[in-house]
């Protein structure tokens, strides 16, 4: 698949704090200042090059939300994977955002948890960190965040997992069944093709999915 989940991207300066974005609400990624300077928002943001002295940027690098939608639903009596391949930066990246779409909410909702974990074998494996659950969950595009970003390395796959800890009647990821990413990636990441489910707050192994959860 050519490039990614579509991960957005901001722009800030020095002068200005990092958690004040434009064009804020991706899977969004701020720059890892100790390694090379800029950076990635799940949205994922590029860490590039750059001096000192020099205007930060933080890039868009992977997303599908903007793929058409299939008719599979990925329910929340199931817990949901879905891997992505960062790019070559030398100096990793950090994460700081991630979007799941998600619909078909009513009363009833789910009780979630979103991790991000290293890949085994092609399913999650270590937890690499945990996000921060917006406010209440709503149809569209859910931004899921870290406070001080997840460092993760170039060239390597992870996993955006959801663990449904109940068993609502209402509500579902999104899926598309298409296996290209948005224009505003980058041609070096990449979102898996497929997608990993398992009964909801259940520690065995994963089945597959043919469709992709839609993030960024």
């Amino acid at each position: 698949m050519p490039a990614y989940l579509w991960i957005n991207h901001s722009i800030y300066y020095k002068s200005i704090p990092p958690w004040r974005f434009f064009n804020a609400g991706w899977l969004a990624c701020t720059p890892v200042s100790s390694r090379l300077g800029l950076a990635l928002a799940l949205v994922f943001a590029l860490v590039l090059p750059a001096r000192p002295s020099a205007a930060q940027q933080a890039v868009t690098l992977v997303s599908n939300i903007e793929q058409s939608d299939s008719d599979t639903l990925g329910v929340f009596t199931s817990d949901h994977a879905q891997a992505f391949t960062t790019g070559g930066n030398a100096g990793g990246y950090t994460l700081t955002s991630v979007e799941i779409a998600m619909s078909g909410f009513q009363m009833l909702k789910p009780v979630i948890t979103v991790t991000v974990n290293a890949d085994d074998d092609g399913s999650p494996g270590t937890n690499v960190g945990t996000l921060t659950n917006p406010d209440a969950l709503a149809n569209g595009n859910n931004e899921f965040a870290h406070a001080t970003g997840l460092e993760l390395d170039a060239n390597t796959t992870y996993f955006i997992v959801v663990d449904a800890g109940n068993s609502a009647s209402t509500g579902h990821i999104v899926t598309t069944d298409s296996d290209y990413e948005d224009r505003d990636g980058s041609a070096d990441w990449s979102i898996a093709d497929s997608s990993k489910h398992r009964t909801a707050s259940s520690t065995g192994n994963w089945g597959d999915s043919s469709q992709s959860r839609k993030i960024r």
